[in-house]
């Protein structure tokens, strides 16, 4: 589902709300949208200049593209705010090369089937979208090649492995790879003396998540064979 700004963010925003995510995920959430303000910011100049051509200074859009409904509700939102803040910022700076800019949202609701058919409108009822922001774990794989096709940068918040090589040129990623990060959260819990790890996913745990736990697992079993760590398992 594409939806334009305005009302849209607060009526995200209390959704994201209702689904009781844990303060640790809102922090980590948080964290990545400062990392996607910084992305907007820093790129979108670039993508503006490619589509300057496009009307007469038509406003540039930069589409979040994450679940805003689902298990994992409270990413789209939160990504939201970041760019209107954004957004906002370079506005009241001028613009883009005399373009105003402005955010959109399409909802994947967490799963790649919902989010292909999301992400396909997006592109055909939106012409002037300069930016992607969003594209985490539950959908990344199936919709970045779709954005990549349209010639459209986007900055994703996924480290499964299959983007730890190029091959989307248009695709830029804002976070470690999952199996890195999951082998220094194992290391740290080693060094800190912890001798029982145990990866609990949610009962209604979205894709991101499932996927994590079974990075930390990979992980801490990696450790285990190269530093002969012996720590019960679970």
């Amino acid at each position: 589902m594409v939806t334009s700004h305005g009302s849209a963010a607060q009526q995200a925003g209390r959704a994201g709300r209702t689904h009781g995510s844990s303060p640790g995920r809102h922090k980590a959430a948080r964290a990545c949208a400062v990392l996607a303000t910084a992305a907007i910011v820093g790129a979108v100049a670039a993508c503006g200049a490619g589509s300057a051509g496009s009307g007469a200074k038509a406003a540039l859009i930069v589409a979040d593209v994450a679940p805003f409904s689902g298990v994992d509700a409270a990413l789209g939102p939160t990504y939201l705010v970041s760019c209107d803040g954004a957004t906002q910022a370079i506005n009241k700076a001028g613009g883009v090369l005399g373009h105003k800019m402005t955010c959109t949202s399409a909802d994947t609701r967490g799963d790649p089937a919902d989010a292909v058919p999301a992400v396909n409108k997006l592109f055909s009822t939106q012409s002037n979208v300069a930016l992607v922001i969003g594209s985490t774990s539950d959908e990344a794989a199936a919709v970045v090649p779709i954005i990549n096709n349209h010639k459209t940068v986007v900055f994703g918040m996924t480290g499964q492995d299959e983007f730890d090589k190029v091959k989307y040129p248009y695709f830029y990623r804002l976070v470690p790879p999952d199996l890195e990060e999951s082998y220094a959260m194992v290391a740290i819990a080693q060094k800190l003396g912890y001798k029982r790890q145990a990866g609990l996913p949610p009962d209604r745990a979205g894709l991101w998540q499932r996927h994590r736990v079974a990075n930390v697992r990979a992980a801490r079993d990696q450790r285990d064979r190269e530093g002969g760590h012996d720590a019960d398992r679970e």
